[in-house]
């Protein structure tokens, strides 16, 4: 079946442990939410060493605690329908808004559980977050509700498209997690710094020490980071490559003149508008409709029907790759021993 996504769950496997003696002291989560949750990919990264699992949605964190005896984070905070469930799934829970923490106590109490939560710190990407001017009222309030407890505090830094992460910012996010851990009166378990974005200002030896956990999924799956889309010494390009056929190669007459053109059975339904790295030379992508893929080709390169073209997906060539249904998944060194 074509296309397909062939994941090599070794190479995923050696870029998390590259990423984790990176980070040394510093927890990583993995964060899976471009793969749904595919425990066969988060099983590639437990292998590699990461402290816990990431994902902003429940149902990917509900087939991960089937499978691991790991910390479980909830990346995006939980809607009014997913409380309860958030409750019993996750074991720490994002949060920005006073009314979702109370909510989490109710659900709490009446299942006689504690909920951790962590406090998104608005950093400039203008997404999700308390600002400065609320975190101390918020806090006060939280301290009264029952069976929540204050574990941390979580940056989004870079998730913005134009947004880069700066250490000035994540000093800001430090001397944060100070002043609440005078508030509530102790140490905050995690000070998460961000994902992928912070992979240069990590390896550059400029993280403030009080940032004691990051998230890394792209990095992880593709070998780079986010800011420039750099490579990473160490981390391998080539996880996932996705494979297609080509359906018509012809000379097309056109204003322009005479070019020789493909058409690959791959469109916005599987790849969405994502940019693509093709894995052979002498092409350039010119229409991209919802079921067909046109690549003009150089001048004496040949390309026949029948041929299956290999490309490098861009994060969100990747997660509409993994979504679609019309995309098969093969995989690659395939671990048998799933917890």
């Amino acid at each position: 079946m074509l296309p397909k996504l062939i994941i090599d769950l070794d190479k995923i496997r050696l870029n998390t442990k590259a990423l984790v003696n990176y980070a040394a002291n510093i927890s990583v989560f993995g964060v899976t939410k471009a793969f749904l949750g595919r425990p066969e990919i988060a099983k590639a990264m437990v292998d590699g060493g990461v402290s816990g699992l990431a994902d902003s949605r429940l149902e990917n964190l509900k087939k991960l605690k089937n499978h691991f005896d790991l910390p479980l984070l909830l990346l995006r905070q939980p809607m009014n329908f997913e409380i309860n469930d958030a409750v019993d799934i996750a074991d720490y829970i994002v949060v920005s808004e006073y009314q979702t923490v109370e909510s989490l106590s109710r659900a709490a109490q009446k299942k006689e559980l504690t909920v951790d939560i962590l406090l998104m710190i608005e950093m400039g990407d203008g997404r999700d977050g308390l600002g400065e001017d609320e975190f101390i009222d918020f806090i006060n309030r939280v301290m009264r509700l029952g069976n929540v407890i204050i574990s941390g505090v979580i940056a989004n830094v870079g998730c913005s498209f134009g947004v880069t992460p700066t250490r000035k910012q994540l000093e800001q996010l430090a001397r944060i997690s100070r002043e609440i851990e005078e508030i509530i009166g102790t140490d905050a378990s995690i000070v998460s710094g961000g994902n992928s974005s912070v992979l240069s200002i990590l390896l550059a030896g400029e993280l403030p020490e009080e940032i004691n956990n990051l998230r890394f999924g792209e990095s992880i799956l593709l070998g780079h980071e986010t800011v420039d889309y750099r490579s990473v010494a160490g981390l391998i390009p080539d996880a996932f490559v996705l494979v297609a056929e080509v359906i018509e190669a012809k000379k097309k007459e056109l204003s322009s003149g005479i070019e020789s053109r493909i058409v690959l059975a791959l469109g916005r339904q599987d790849i969405a508008q994502a940019p693509l790295t093709p894995l052979f030379k002498g092409s350039e992508i010119v229409v991209r409709g919802s079921d067909h893929l046109v690549l003009r080709l150089r001048p004496g390169v040949k390309i026949n029907i029948g041929e299956q073209l290999e490309f490098i997906p861009s994060y969100f060539a990747l997660l509409a790759a993994m979504t679609s249904p019309y995309v098969k998944k093969e995989f690659k060194n395939l671990s048998s021993n799933l917890i």
